[in-house]
């Protein structure tokens, strides 16, 4: 399970899964059958698709990785409808389902086991009863829930809510982090309080441009907060390699973060071309580390984590930022990169990414197609998509996956029509 960690840490709930699994056999053939499908997803190719149970010559490992997760489902259920499961028993089960069927390639399943356990935390949120336990799962399913969130989208209907981290926000010392745990706990607060913003906008949740020009406010001034005390953080010099990358994703997500939260306040795409900017400095800031780890031949230090890493900042710089060597740039490092985080897969979103691009610069202005470095390619604002969902793999052709790409051809208050198309594996 340690594999798994990233390069942001997560020791402190493996060991508190392993510690209930020696209590409770649920989680122990859990624990088992994860270990078993993640030892098959690191022998995988990066161009198959994922799913990891559907071979036409099942191995040993993953007849056992198939035998301890079908015992572990059914004791799990005794477990539940007899009450004799702690709350953290229950959260721990559901992320380690999450990650199984993640895994296997079952999204929605996945995303069941996620919600699962955003519900098991928020009552006993509401009645105070969080334990310490509790207290360590809490990030982890926050993590995910903003990952589910995030997967595919930004989509064309309501997701559930997010979870933020914590209950008190990370404490600074002397107006900086600590370490890099903090600041990544307090990076996917940030995230979710500009995921929920982004999604009120579009949806016109406010009641009035008012009360939205004081949210922007706010949200603005955390982004600005969480820079300083980073930035503060990061003068330090770091003690690892996973720390200098750690700096770097949350540099790019603090990135991501400004761009959406810049464009959001006007119903046109044409927005994010204001932030090109952050969109260039993702793709440079994630050039080095992938590019010199593919140039040198050595492999990623595990194809699967839970963490927010490389892959959605890489995607959404690919499908919302319109300049051509930019996200051409984005969707060459997702095929450098064929990692797994969360429901999120590196060579899926590069497929998905260039179908957008395909789609959009069909369109392009005449003067959008000269060569520049500069300078936007000019798609027009009636034909850039909206919103992509990444739906499932195809029961009769599994060498095909449906993606419904959204946009609105009459114009910014015409009606969203969807196009359906398919990637291939």
């Amino acid at each position: 399970m340690s594999a798994m960690s990233g390069c942001f840490g997560g020791h402190a709930w493996y060991s508190l899964a392993i510690n209930f699994g020696t209590a409770c056999p649920a989680i122990l053939h859990a624990i088992i059958a994860l270990g078993a499908y993640h030892e098959m997803s690191e022998a995988i190719k990066s161009t198959e698709a994922w799913s990891l149970d559907r071979s036409a010559n099942p191995s040993a490992l993953s007849s056992l990785a198939s035998v301890q997760y079908m015992k572990a489902i059914p004791l799990l259920r005794d477990s539940l409808s007899s009450n004799e499961s702690s709350p953290a028993g229950n959260e721990i089960a559901c992320v380690l389902f999450a990650c199984i069927e993640s895994l296997r390639g079952n999204r929605q399943s996945a995303s069941v086991h996620v919600t699962g356990g955003l519900s098991v935390i928020k009552s006993r949120q509401k009645r105070q009863l969080n334990a310490s336990e509790e207290a360590i799962m809490k990030p982890v399913v926050a993590r995910m829930s903003l990952m589910q969130s995030l997967y595919g989208r930004p989509r064309g209907i309501r997701f559930p809510e997010l979870l933020d981290p914590y209950d008190e926000t990370p404490s600074l010392l002397e107006g900086r982090f600590v370490n890099l745990k903090d600041a990544y706990t307090a990076s996917t607060g940030m995230l979710n309080g500009n995921v929920r913003y982004v999604e009120m906008t579009k949806h016109g949740s406010f009641p009035d441009q008012a009360t939205m020009d004081i949210a922007y406010a706010a949200h603005l001034s955390h982004v600005e907060d969480w820079s300083k005390a980073f930035e503060a953080y990061a003068s330090e010099p770091p003690t690892s390699v996973e720390e200098v990358l750690g700096r770097v994703l949350l540099r790019a997500h603090h990135s991501l973060a400004r761009a959406f939260l810049a464009a959001c306040r006007t119903r046109q795409e044409t927005s994010f071309d204001l932030g090109i900017s952050h969109f260039e400095l993702i793709v440079r800031s994630l050039e080095p580390f992938i590019l010199g780890l593919a140039n040198s031949g050595q492999p990623f230090s595990t194809s699967f984590s839970l963490d927010m890493g490389l892959v959605p900042t890489l995607f959404y710089t690919a499908i919302k930022c319109r300049h051509p060597k930019v996200r051409r740039r984005a969707i060459a490092l997702l095929r450098l990169a064929p990692r797994r985080e969360g429901l999120w897969d590196a060579i899926e979103a590069a497929k998905v990414a260039e179908l957008v691009v395909k789609f959009e610069e069909t369109y392009l202005d005449e003067s959008g197609k000269r060569d520049s470095s500069t300078e936007p390619s000019l798609v027009p604002e009636w034909a850039r998509i909206l919103d992509v969902d990444i739906l499932g793999i195809d029961s009769l052709d599994p060498s095909r996956q449906l993606v419904i790409l959204r946009w609105k051809p009459d114009g910014i208050d015409g009606k969203v029509q969807d196009m359906r198309s398919y990637i291939r594996w």
